[in-house]
Formats: structure tokens, C-alpha cells, sequence
């Protein structure tokens, strides 16, 4: 068996289905069974590694895409970036310079390893054809264990066209993620318990580690046995469903303007006495520069990532996986009879009632009164004719905030993207929606836009695509 025929089998026996990315290697691409693998081609590498991010998030197991060497190595660049970023497990499989001219100056020689370390988990060059399976298996491993991230594996051209390699070194298991959970210290539950049980004002911030680890249904029950509103980081939001009475919405501070929901859900956090973070890194978006929670406030901070657990606020750590950190919580809780908040969804409810009473009053702004009023309506009819549609609800909470809030009453679903070169590794994740509406900011939809052109040509879809820009400035997005 060739190297590249044992790169394609551990590809398979990790469940692999879609890569994204230009054809290469071109060893790989020749053994690839289109009946069980389908290549997903691309402009730019760029787009490649975006796409396998976003069928990551959406199907639950970790994407995969490619590169040749060199100048197409570098433009994985900013996706792998973001999969780091926002902890999502991405494999890219590079091409590589024969064994025998590195360090030679061969055309296109970049260091990969070098060049990939600071923005992967691991990053490895296969060295000799029967350690091929092995090595790619443990990228997948290592790929979705822990907190997940983006690996590389790297292929010289000579170790994928020898013989020899054998596809035994696959480790079963790693076809979704987390592919190994870590429960957390007994001890720190309980004190987190007691913690907990004291607080007067309870709320909870649940970043993109409860998505993760697929830990609604426990972020859930902690919520309700503690009656502590939730309030969502950018990349947490889908944590819990936003019409329970618990959800505060998006905190960040971009989504508290004006018009924002966000203002709930920062106020719920401000007024807290004891704030439980869950998967979040704590960034200055979601904290709005660290003020959220105050930093005298107490935190407890359930995450898998050591390094997140007091970086920015002094907490009381719970090393462990999200889904089994709060389900211990909630065994805690039950057992120590903890007593709900009192009052606290009621506050909640008003609140919201009086954003959504006020959300639609139209201010006079430095544009004129007349200006801002043809503005809104503007929105409004956007709005109207997309709530006669049926299309699949595929939105970014941070990109259409705005728009989102305008449009919640009003259409009961909405398609969106933050990057439209997400949307082919989206829909190679689910089936397909018959009608697409982009939105995005003006600053990157030249960027993307040829990138979600050619998906809508290939993703036969019958229906009309229609792209939208928002301006931050003229909806007041980060207006407080």
C-alpha cells in the first residue's frame, strides 16, 4: 500500500466525508473514492480552511481541508487562525518537498511546522510511508480531545507515492468531537456547590465550549435549578434556546447599542453578585473590555482549558469537560437542596417586554430625522419579505445582531453568515434551503462574496440569492 493510499483509508476510518480545499495532494486526490468522499474545491486555500471550520461546527465532527506547499500553505493561514481562535477541530493536509531536497531551496519550500505551530494543537511531517495511518490518526485525535483545534499534517511528495504503509495505526473513535471527555475534581464541585447556593443574584455565561461539548441540556438544568439568567458569549449563542425565560440574549460590546438585546443580557451580568462562566475564554468582546462581570464580582469557571481558568478574573476553577462539569453541578445542587433566585425571571421578562416596546422608536440622529426614519423602514421591508420565507435558520449571532433584533417579531427564520466562505462547509453539514439571504458588514462582503457565488452555482439550490450589508454606524450597533 502506497502512503497515500493509507492517508486516504485513515481518512475514511476517521469518517471523513467532505474535504475542502485545491487538489492537493495530488497523490490523495487520485485514491479518493467519490462515492465516499467528496472533494470540495475552492478559489483560494483561504476558503478551503473557512469552509472546514464551518462543517465542523455544524455537524459535530472535525473538518478537513487541503493545500499544496508553499504559497497555498500560507493561505490557510486565516482559517486556521479563526478554528484556533474559536476552538474548532480542523485537520490540514498539506503537500510537502521531497525528503531528499529539504533545506536544499526546492521550489516552494516553506517550513510548515514552523510556519503552523503558534495557530495548531499539533502540527507533524509524515517522515516514512508505515507511519503515515499513525501519525494522521493522532492529528484527528489530538484534534478533537481536550479543548479542540486545528492540526497539520504535512506530506512530502516521496512518502505518499512509496509502498509499504499500512492503515493499522488508525485509533478508533475519533470521528466526532469531544472525543474524550475529562470529569472534573469532586472537591472543586462542591465548592463550587456552596458558592453557588450562597449567591443572591446568580447568572450564567455560557461561552462556544457549551456548544462544544453539547451541554445544553445541563446548562439548562443549572439555570433552572438556580433560576439564573443566561447570558450568552458571540460564540455561545445557541447554548440555550432564546425564547426561554432565562435567556438574556447575546452579551458583548457590540450587540449593546440602542437597539441591541444585548443591553439585557450586559445588565443581567452587571447586577450579578455571583456569575458562573462556562467554555468562554473571557475575551474583550464578549466582556466588553473585562467589565462583564465586574472584576470584584465572584466567578466560577467551568472550562476544559487550564490556561482559561483565571486569566482575566479570579475564579473558582472546575477543570473538566462543560457537559460533565454541570451536570456534576446539578448533582450538587439537587443534593444540597439549593433554593431557586427569587424574582429573577420576572425582572428578566420586564426587561425584555420594555426593549421590545422601545426597540422600534426612531431617534433623530446626525443624518437627519427623515434619513433615519427611510432608513429603519428600509429594514423593516427587508424584514417583512423575508418572514414569507421558508428558508433553514443558518445566522451569526455577532454579524446580524442587529438585524436579528429588528426582525425577531417579526420572521421566524433568517440565513445568515459572519464569512460567506463558511456557507459550502455549512451546507455540506445539512440539507440544503431552497432560499438565501446573506448578511454581513461592509467591510469583508467584497472579500467573500465570489466564494458564496460559486456555492450557491454548485449547492443546487432552485431559489433566489440576495446579499445584504450592514453598517455598524448606521444601525447603532455599538451605541450606547
Amino acid at each position: 500500500m502506497t502512503g497515500a493510499r493509507a492517508l486516504y483509508e485513515t481518512l475514511r476510518a476517521c469518517g471523513v466525508t467532505h474535504v475542502f480545499g485545491l487538489d492537493s495532494p495530488e497523490a490523495l486526490y487520485a485514491e479518493m473514492d467519490r462515492a465516499e468522499m467528496r472533494p470540495i474545491t475552492v478559489r483560494d486555500e483561504r476558503a478551503g480552511a473557512i469552509m472546514a471550520d464551518a462543517y465542523a461546527r455544524v455537524s459535530g465532527r472535525p473538518g478537513v481541508c487541503t493545500a499544496i506547499r508553499g504559497p497555498g500553505a500560507t493561505n490557510l493561514i486565516t482559517g486556521l487562525a479563526e478554528a484556533w481562535a474559536s476552538s474548532i477541530p480542523v485537520v490540514a493536509i498539506v503537500n510537502d518537498v521531497n525528503t531528499a531536497v529539504v533545506g536544499r531551496n526546492p521550489i516552494q519550500e516553506v517550513d510548515h511546522l514552523a510556519l503552523f505551530r503558534p495557530i495548531t494543537k499539533w502540527a507533524v511531517r509524515l517522515d516514512r510511508p508505515e507511519r503515515v495511518s499513525e501519525l494522521t490518526a493522532r492529528a484527528f485525535v489530538l484534534a478533537t480531545c481536550g479543548r479542540p483545534g486545528p492540526t497539520l499534517v504535512s506530506c512530502p511528495d516521496d512518502v505518499l507515492a512509496a509502498g509499504g504503509a499500512t492503515s493499522s495505526g488508525h485509533r478508533p473513535g475519533a470521528r466526532r468531537y469531544p472525543h474524550l471527555r475529562t470529569a472534573p475534581d469532586p472537591a472543586a464541585v462542591r465548592e463550587a456547590v456552596l458558592v453557588l447556593g450562597e449567591a443572591a443574584r446568580p447568572a450564567i455565561i455560557a461561552g462556544g465550549g457549551v456548544l462544544s461539548a453539547c451541554a445544553w441540556e445541563e446548562l439548562l438544568q443549572v439555570a433552572e435549578l438556580l433560576d439564573a439568567p443566561v447570558a450568552t458569549t458571540p460564540l455561545g449563542k445557541g447554548a440555550i434556546d432564546e425564547a426561554h425565560p432565562l435567556a438574556a440574549g447575546v452579551m458583548s460590546a457590540y450587540t449593546g447599542g440602542e437597539m441591541g438585546r444585548g443591553r439585557i443580557a450586559n445588565g443581567v451580568i452587571r447586577d450579578a453578585d455571583v456569575v458562573l462562566l462556562v467554555g468562554t475564554k473571557t475575551g474583550n468582546v464578549a466582556t466588553s473590555n473585562w467589565t462583564l462581570p465586574d472584576p470584584s464580582c465572584r466567578t466560577v469557571h467551568v472550562d476544559v482549558d487550564v490556561a482559561e481558568i483565571g486569566r482575566n478574573y479570579r475564579s473558582l476553577g472546575v477543570l473538566g469537560d462543560a457537559k460533565l462539569g454541570l451536570a456534576a453541578l446539578a448533582a450538587g445542587l439537587e443534593a444540597a437542596g439549593a433554593r431557586p433566585a427569587t424574582g429573577r425571571r420576572a425582572d428578566l421578562a420586564r426587561d425584555l417586554s420594555d426593549w421590545r416596546a422601545r426597540k422600534w422608536v426612531i431617534e433623530p440622529s446626525r443624518q437627519g430625522f427623515r434619513a433615519r426614519v427611510e432608513e429603519v423602514w428600509r429594514y423593516r421591508r427587508i424584514m417583512w419579505f423575508l418572514a414569507r420565507q421558508r428558508v433553514r435558520d443558518r445566522y451569526d449571532g455577532l454579524t446580524l445582531g442587529p438585524f436579528w433584533l429588528l426582525a425577531r417579531p417579526l420572521m421566524p427564520i433568517l440565513i445568515g453568515t459572519l464569512i460567506f466562505g463558511g456557507l459550502l462547509g455549512v451546507d455540506s453539514g445539512g440539507p440544503v434551503p431552497y432560499f438565501l439571504f446573506f448578511l454581513t458588514g461592509t467591510s469583508c462582503w467584497r472579500a467573500h462574496w465570489p466564494t458564496s457565488l460559486t456555492w450557491w452555482a454548485r449547492s443546487g439550490v432552485s431559489g433566489p440569492l440576495m446579499s445584504g450589508c450592514s453598517s455598524s454606524r448606521s444601525i447603532s450597533m455599538r451605541r450606547s
